[in-house]
């Protein structure tokens, strides 16, 4: 009995997905791969990105911070929401309610760099303040599946698999574009983080 781990009843749709407490291998490594790689990203954010409240050295295109065309924002974008999507599930089935939480926390923490460097399209854009560039892409981009990753995690009994891949598919393609071009809208004309 004292060798066996503790069974964390608080999991995912109740008791019958119970898992050990205790972090797996994986887990760790896991972890550790994303701390390196968020330690590494906000460092070279912090040194290379500009101020909060920098302006574009140069006025040029829609571009990501490599140059990138506006067309990045698609190519680095879909596969960021199709992984956020991913381990969503996974987190949702398989971690406690706390550990599901503390687990999403470090992805939105650990997304943050990807975001800035290869997401964001508005550094070289006089029309944008830099604080859209900083926060508003990521919450443009993290506020529908975290929404829906609340409603989940407090749910009983989650979607099947097949509701799931259905509802994700919904909230891509149709909910988080209409979300963007609110955000967009409320961003720029209500928060006062872009001008014409």
């Amino acid at each position: 009995m004292d060798g066996e781990p503790k069974i964390d009843t608080l999991s995912y749709g109740g008791p019958q997905h119970a898992f050990p407490k205790t972090p797996t291998p994986f887990e760790i490594g896991v972890l550790l791969a994303l701390m390196a790689a968020a330690n590494i990203g906000w460092l070279c954010a912090i040194r290379y990105l500009p101020a909060f409240s920098g302006y574009p050295q140069s006025f040029g295109a829609e571009a990501n911070w490599f140059g990138q065309p506006a067309s990045s924002l698609a190519l680095y974008g879909i596969p960021l929401l199709l992984g956020i999507y991913a381990a969503k599930r996974m987190l949702l089935r398989r971690r406690g309610v706390l550990r599901a939480e503390l687990w999403y926390s470090l992805m939105i923490l650990a997304s943050l760099p990807y975001i800035w460097f290869f997401v964001v399209i508005d550094w070289y854009n006089h029309f944008i303040y830099r604080i859209e560039c900083w926060v508003g892409y990521p919450i443009a981009i993290w506020a529908v599946p975290t929404c829906t990753f609340l409603i989940d995690r407090s749910a009983s009994a989650g979607p099947t698999t097949h509701r799931y891949l259905i509802r994700s598919a919904i909230e891509i393609f149709v909910v988080i574009p209409l979300w963007l071009y609110f955000w967009a809208f409320f961003s720029f004309f209500i928060l006062g983080w872009g001008w014409i």
